[in-house]
C-alpha cells in the first residue's frame, strides 16, 4: 500500500500540476473555453465571470497537484481533490453523452482530448484519488502546519502571478490555433489547394539535417536554410476555414492580405475601452517604424464599425476585421501585435512590449529564422519551466522530510528531558 499510494500521488499530483500550469499561461483561452461550456449550457448570463473563474480553476488546480505530489495538508486536499475530479468527471460524463462541446480544455492548447478520452482520464484520476481520500491517514506528515502555509502561500503567489501576468502582459506560452509558425492559407477556405510544410535546415559539426517546426533542435545547432515541401491537396481546410477578414466596406480580403509579398503587422482590438492615450503615441511611432522599413499596420478589429471608427479616427493605420473569437485567438492581448510574412505567423508581441526600435532588425533578419527561434525558445521555456517546478517540489519535499524528522526529534528529545526533570 505504500508503493501504491506514492504512485496515486505522483499520478494526481503531476496531472494536476501540468493541467493547471499549462492553462494558467493562456488564461485568456481558458476564459473561452468557460464561455463555451456556459454557452452550451445556456448559462451564458454568467459569462461576466468567466475571466476570474478560469484564472481561480487554474490556481486552485495547481495548488492540488502540489499539495498531493508533496504530501502537505493530505487530509484537506484529498477531498477538496475528490469534490474537484467528481465535479469534472460528472461534466464530461454530460459532454460525452450529449456532445455539446467537443474539446474539454483540460491541459489548455497544448493537448486535445475527445470527450471519450477526457471521460476515461477523469475515471482513473478518480480511482487514484479515492484510494488517497481511504488512506488519507496513512500519510507521515513532512512538515510543521506553518511552513505547510507557507509552502501553500508561495505557490498560490506564483501561479496567480503565472496568470495574471498572462492576462496583462502576454500568454507565457502559446499553443492555439496561430501560435508561430502557423500557415494562415491552411485557415483560409479560398485560398489554398495544397498543404505545404515548410523545413528547416541546420548545420552543427559541419553536418546539415532537416527539421520541421514540430521537431526544431537546440541552440547549438545553426541555422542554414528553409525549404517548403508539398504535403498533400488540402480539401478539408476549405470546409474548415475560421481566418476571414474583410474590409469596412464588407469585402472578404483575406487572400490579398496574407499572400501579399509585404511583411503584414496586425494589431489586434476587442476592447476599445482599454486603449489610452499612451498606447495610442506607441502605437503612432510603431507605425511609422513599420512604414519606414517597408512594412504594413493593420488595425485588427472584432468591434463593430463604430466602435472602431471612433478610435481608428485617433490612429494613422487603417483596420480590417474579422469576428471576435478570431482576433482573440489570433493575439490574446488587447493592442497585441503580430507579425505575419507571407501567410506564416512569425512572432506576436503584447502592447507593453512593442519592438518599435527594433522593426529595422526584425524585418531585415530571415522570417523563417525568427519562426524557428521563436517556436525553439517557447519549447524549451516550456520544457526547462515544467521541469523546474515539478524538481522543486520534490526536493523541497525531500529538504521538508529532513527538516521535519529533525524538528520531531529535539521536540522528543525535550519531551523526555522535561519528563524525567
Amino acid at each position: 500500500m505504500n508503493f501504491l499510494r506514492a504512485i496515486c500521488r505522483i499520478i494526481v499530483g503531476v496531472a494536476f500540476i501540468v493541467s493547471g500550469y499549462f492553462k494558467a499561461v493562456d488564461p485568456v483561452g481558458f476564459e473561452l473555453k468557460i464561455k463555451e461550456y456556459l454557452n452550451a449550457f445556456h448559462l451564458d448570463f454568467l459569462n461576466f465571470s468567466a475571466a476570474f473563474t478560469a484564472v481561480a480553476i487554474c490556481a486552485l488546480e495547481f495548488i492540488i497537484g502540489v499539495g498531493i505530489l508533496k504530501g502537505i495538508k493530505i487530509k484537506f486536499f484529498s477531498k477538496v481533490a475528490l469534490a474537484f475530479i467528481s465535479f469534472f468527471t460528472l461534466l464530461t460524463l454530460v459532454t460525452l453523452i450529449f456532445d455539446p462541446v467537443q474539446d474539454c480544455g483540460c491541459f489548455g492548447d497544448i493537448l486535445h482530448f475527445t470527450n471519450l478520452q477526457s471521460f476515461l482520464k477523469n475515471i482513473l484520476l478518480l480511482l487514484a484519488i479515492v484510494l488517497i481520500y481511504l488512506q488519507r491517514d496513512k500519510f507521515k506528515p513532512i512538515a510543521t502546519c506553518r511552513w505547510e502555509i507557507i509552502y501553500i502561500i508561495f505557490y498560490s503567489l506564483f501561479i496567480i502571478s503565472v496568470s495574471l501576468y498572462s492576462f496583462i502582459m502576454h500568454p507565457v506560452l502559446d499553443f492555439g490555433t496561430y501560435r508561430a509558425g502557423t500557415n494562415l492559407n491552411s485557415l483560409v477556405g479560398n485560398v489554398p489547394e495544397h498543404n505545404y510544410n515548410a523545413v528547416f535546415i541546420y548545420e552543427k559539426d559541419g553536418k546539415h539535417k532537416e527539421f520541421t517546426l514540430d521537431n526544431l533542435p537546440d541552440s547549438t545547432w545553426n541555422y542554414v536554410d528553409t525549404k517548403t515541401e508539398l504535403i498533400y491537396a488540402d480539401s478539408v481546410a476549405a470546409q474548415t476555414a475560421d481566418f476571414v477578414l474583410k474590409n469596412s466596406a464588407g469585402e472578404y480580403i483575406t487572400s490579398q492580405i496574407i499572400e501579399s509579398e509585404t511583411p503584414i503587422f496586425f494589431v489586434s482590438f476587442y476592447d476599445f475601452d482599454n486603449i489610452g492615450r499612451r498606447t495610442i503615441d506607441k502605437l503612432i511611432d510603431l507605425n511609422d517604424s513599420i512604414l519606414s522599413n517597408g512594412g504594413i499596420l493593420y488595425g485588427l478589429s472584432g468591434n463593430s464599425l463604430e466602435e472602431t471608427a471612433f478610435a481608428g479616427s485617433k490612429l494613422p493605420f487603417d483596420f480590417i476585421y474579422s469576428d471576435y473569437k478570431t482576433v482573440l485567438s489570433l493575439n490574446r492581448i488587447n493592442g497585441g501585435l503580430t507579425y505575419v510574412n507571407d501567410g506564416i505567423i512569425i512572432n506576436k508581441w503584447g502592447r507593453s512590449e512593442y519592438p518599435i526600435k527594433k522593426i529595422g532588425n526584425i524585418l531585415s533578419t530571415n522570417p523563417q529564422a525568427l519562426t524557428a527561434e521563436t517556436v525553439i525558445k517557447e519549447k524549451l521555456f516550456m520544457e526547462i519551466s515544467l521541469f523546474i517546478i515539478i524538481f522543486m517540489v520534490a526536493v523541497l519535499r525531500y529538504v521538508s522530510k529532513l527538516r521535519y524528522a529533525h524538528y520531531v526529534s529535539v521536540k522528543n528529545n525535550n519531551e523526555k528531558d522535561n519528563y524525567n526533570l
